[in-house]
């Protein structure tokens, strides 16, 4: 059975391109579904990462943040594992020209389907945005050799709203009777249809999970909130790539950016001058911090 866009509930969509009142969304109740993992240990793994940063260890890194983060919450293990272990949760970059979802809608940021599903355990993401792991704009070079500054999405909030689709939970909405949480509360979560760049749990987004899991026994709150901590901190660090050029600093965090800085050193050997000696400079020292990492 071929799948529809309208088929998707699970999707993360970009504010800049969309609106609640664009697809339909009104707080008007919570529906959970039933269907969850009900083994002990999800095995999850990422398939292929995205042309916009660096390297996969970078992203591996943020998708076991991401699991970490629910799996701090509920007595389910998520365990990560190689491609060829049949792994039950996978995520993947794609684009456009190889998803008809991203084809169709280009507001989607990423998608996953829930448990017990013909697909479950997918998640895409939509690899014609710009991504990062900070979710801070970045600076390009562009067209005329400008430095130019693009927005760019962060990793790790999209990656903990698609794992929570993934393990069963619908997008956050306030019921009618709930007096407990605020529309704007509800609007502040990690499992809001809308991008927010949110990186922590909110009380909601806990208090459901929880609802359906169970809730994970720690030794004691203190380490429990010791360790909650360590995550939110963890997950903020930022993971960039600095170069020096003429005593300013410019962020090359993408394979995009770092192939069409040496594509225009190519393109200038003929000139013999000052400029592209700083230039020889500013990947001399692109690659010394590449072979570091």
């Amino acid at each position: 059975m071929s799948l529809k866009l309208n088929d998707l509930n699970c999707i993360a969509r970009a504010r800049d391109h969309t609106s609640l009142e664009d697809i339909s969304i009104k707080f008007d109740t919570q529906i959970e579904i039933p269907d969850k993992w009900t083994k002990p240990v999800v095995t999850y793994c990422l398939i292929r990462g995205s042309d916009d940063i660096l390297d996969d260890k970078d992203e591996n890194i943020a998708l076991n943040l991401a699991m970490t983060t629910w799996d701090f919450e509920i007595p389910l293990t998520l365990k990560v594992v190689s491609k060829t272990d049949d792994p039950d949760i996978t995520v993947e970059f794609t684009d456009s020209q190889h998803d008809n979802f991203f084809k169709e809608d280009s507001s989607i940021l990423a998608y996953a389907y829930f448990p017990n599903s013909a697909n479950e355990g997918i998640i895409k993401f939509n690899d014609d945005r710009r991504w990062s792991l900070d979710g801070k704009p970045i600076l390009i070079q562009g067209d005329s050799n400008d430095l130019v500054s693009v927005k760019t999405y962060n990793l790790h909030s999209t990656l903990i709203h698609e794992i929570g689709h993934s393990l069963g939970l619908l997008h956050s909405k306030r019921g009618i009777d709930d007096d407990e949480y605020t529309d704007s509360e509800i609007e502040d979560t990690i499992m809001h249809p809308m991008y927010n760049g949110r990186l922590d749990l909110a009380l909601y987004d806990i208090d459901r999970i929880v609802t359906k899991y169970g809730a994970r026994e720690w030794k004691t709150d203190e380490q429990y909130n010791r360790m909650k901590n360590w995550l939110h901190f963890r997950i903020r660090r930022i993971n960039s790539i600095i170069s020096e050029n003429t005593g300013s600093s410019v962020e090359l965090e993408t394979k995009k950016d770092l192939l069409k800085v040496i594509v225009d050193l190519k393109n200038q050997l003929k000139k013999k001058d000052d400029a592209l000696m700083a230039q020889v400079d500013t990947i001399m020292k692109l690659v010394e911090q590449l072979k570091k990492n």
